[in-house]
């Protein structure tokens, strides 16, 4: 019987590249991020705490770098938390936030959450929404 299992496809993925924002994990699709560095707690950009409205990023105690985002408004900076990292999370791992639930979060362009592979929840986000 486990063989079955084993030998069914896996669900399709979306690559997404995941980094840290006050206390959550976040996520957005790679095809926004055109690159990243290094960045001090004070680089170029905009916190991601600030964006999203949480406290302030001064709470940051570890490394951060810069994300360089394709937005429809044009490039934008975007300075996160780290780890960043690379990620394919099954599509079946992805679970929409009811409307109700995003608004009530107050976190602009929340959109659905998922579990990583290490088993720590990640909220994702739409970067056009930002």
């Amino acid at each position: 019987m486990s063989e079955a299992r084993d030998s069914q496809p896996e669900s399709p993925a979306l690559a997404m590249v995941l980094f840290s924002a006050g206390p959550w994990r976040i996520g957005i699709e790679a095809r926004w991020v055109g690159g990243s560095r290094r960045a001090a707690a004070d680089g170029p950009g905009e916190a991601i705490e600030s964006l999203l409205g949480l406290p302030a990023e001064g709470s940051r105690t570890g490394p951060c770098q810069t994300l360089s985002l394709k937005h429809p408004e044009g490039g934008r900076a975007l300075r996160v938390g780290e780890p960043v990292a690379l990620a394919e999370i099954p599509i079946s791992r992805l679970h929409r936030l009811p409307s109700l639930i995003a608004a009530r979060i107050g976190l602009r362009g929340a959109r659905a959450l998922a579990l990583a592979d290490d088993g720590q929840a990640v909220l994702i986000f739409d970067p056009s929404r930002w």
